[in-house]
């Protein structure tokens, strides 16, 4: 199943009708608009260095999946994003996943999530959203 990002989290968060910061905070939306600023982050970023977004969504039949297939420099990066501050053990439920299918090839999979510390959890890279370009 395809997967749908506006660029504009602001236009997309004005047509839902959140208009203060605490409505955002509670929207049952909110970890999908968190996702939509990332990945237009991403691609933005790709795109101002003159090269192709190359990003895709993975999920298999069993419903398991990865909000991020990256192409750079000719490796995959798989990248998982969470809104949350916190993470539990389900958070890196899809990368673990990937990991095993993908035989650990290629990048090194990434966590990018609402909080600020950058650390390595079960061979993963965890890192805030604010350093999220600096892959």
């Amino acid at each position: 199943m395809p997967k749908l990002y506006f660029y504009d989290v602001g236009l997309v968060s004005w047509l839902l009708g959140i208009q203060t910061q605490e409505q955002i905070t509670t929207h049952p939306l909110r970890g999908n608009l968190f996702e939509t600023l990332i990945v237009s982050e991403l691609i933005k970023s790709r795109m101002n260095q003159g090269k192709r977004p190359d990003l895709f969504y993975w999920r298999d039949s069993n419903g398991n999946e990865v909000d991020v297939i990256a192409e750079w420099e000719a490796k995959i990066k798989p990248i998982e994003i969470k809104s949350g501050k916190t993470l539990t053990l389900e958070s890196f439920s899809g990368l673990k996943k990937w990991m095993v299918l993908a035989k650990n090839t290629g990048e090194s999979p990434t966590l990018i999530y609402g909080g600020e510390e950058k650390y390595m959890q079960h061979g993963i890279q965890v890192t805030g959203w604010k350093d999220n370009l600096n892959f």
